[in-house]
């Protein structure tokens, strides 16, 4: 009884770091996004202008990916994603 309640809540608990893992980037980009435009546009008008850079961030990562041909460039794209998915999985 209790090992299944310990697994249940350890493949809740790692599929909701995966999710926030995934949707970091996005989240920091939709956030900052949305602050610099609060001031002059107001709550609606950041939500509105969030919305855009966030939905463009994934795809605009994985065709930057995928053309990229150097390592290096292809390391430092992996590493803008891995290191805000550790930065908000440790926060």
């Amino acid at each position: 009884m209790l090992s299944d309640f310990l697994n249940t809540f350890a493949s809740v608990y790692s599929a909701q770091i995966f999710a926030l893992a995934v949707d970091s980037l996005s989240f920091l980009v939709r956030f900052t996004a949305g602050v610099m435009v609060f001031h002059s546009a107001g709550a609606i008008g950041a939500l509105l202008v969030g919305i855009a850079p966030a939905a463009m961030m994934p795809l605009i990562g994985q065709i930057t990916f995928a053309t990229a041909r150097s390592f290096v460039l292809r390391a430092a794209i992996a590493a803008v994603f891995t290191i805000s998915a550790a930065v908000a999985v440790i926060m």
